[in-house]
């Protein structure tokens, strides 16, 4: 058995098995990326990353079936020769070569490292890819650690958005909007988002009840009060139907 595994991976490097293994894997790892990344710009389904990941483990053993059956040469796509065979014809390649550098030969040296050095640009350049894309995973630097608390989440205040339309029917808005983002991001497992209740309660000891909108003062000294780490304040304008929304995510500590 020890004796056999050498000769098998010797016969693995002969047919190319290793170096189609390790482009597959290269332009797999590339694939699976950008269909992570892509998803959500192009608005693609959800599940477009997971069809990747299945099209490419199906497609595996099928291109190592025929790395290993096919091999690609000068000439185009051969049958791969067996070992029994390539021994045979080495000593008569041996002397086909010492024939074509005599003087006055016609034919040149077909240069057969030249596959071979496409081949290992080809890897070089994958694994360029893939290095680049693993660059920020591997020397990620969290660019929020300041905001963090001691459990490592980021605590949020969404304050009340003004209703800067003259419309007294879109009052409604001012918590509607808030109490929205308040739920959605609370199903964020970075974001410790703070109730509206708690907000209200807040704002009730800081500000008069009737003023129309929130300036900036109040609103950091009501996310101070409740230790939220950014703040999201806003308000909404137009006229009719025409209404546009306004949104800002403000640093408690620095106001950027």
């Amino acid at each position: 058995m020890s004796r056999k595994l050498p000769g098998f991976w010797q016969e693995l490097k002969r047919r190319r098995v290793i170096k189609v293994i390790i482009m597959y894997a290269g332009v797999a790892y590339v694939l699976i990326e950008l269909s992570s990344n892509v998803t959500g710009p192009l608005r693609l389904p959800e599940w477009t990353p997971t069809l990747v990941i299945l099209l490419l483990v199906i497609g595996f053993p099928i291109v190592l079936f025929l790395s290993w059956i096919f091999d690609i040469t000068p000439e185009g796509i051969r049958k791969t020769e067996s070992t029994e065979f390539s021994s045979e014809r080495e000593p008569v390649a041996a002397n086909k070569s010492e024939s074509e550098h005599e003087p006055g030969s016609e034919h040149e040296p077909v240069r057969a490292g030249k596959l071979l050095s496409t081949s290992n640009i080809i890897i070089t350049l994958l694994l360029g890819a893939v290095l680049i894309l693993l660059y920020p995973k591997i020397f990620h630097t969290d660019q929020f650690k300041e905001l963090r608390d001691e459990s490592g989440l980021i605590t949020v205040a969404v304050l009340p958005f003004d209703n800067l339309t003259g419309d007294s029917s879109l009052y409604f808005w001012q918590n509607g909007i808030s109490e929205y983002l308040i739920n959605r991001l609370g199903s964020s497992e970075e974001l410790a988002v703070s109730s509206s209740q708690v907000i209200s309660d807040v704002l009730a000891g800081t500000r008069e009840v009737n003023t129309a909108s929130l300036s900036p003062e109040v609103a950091r000294k009501t996310a101070a009060k409740i230790n939220a780490s950014i703040y999201a304040t806003g308000k909404y304008i137009g006229v009719g139907k025409d209404v546009s929304i306004m949104l800002n995510l403000v640093n408690t500590e620095n106001e950027n």
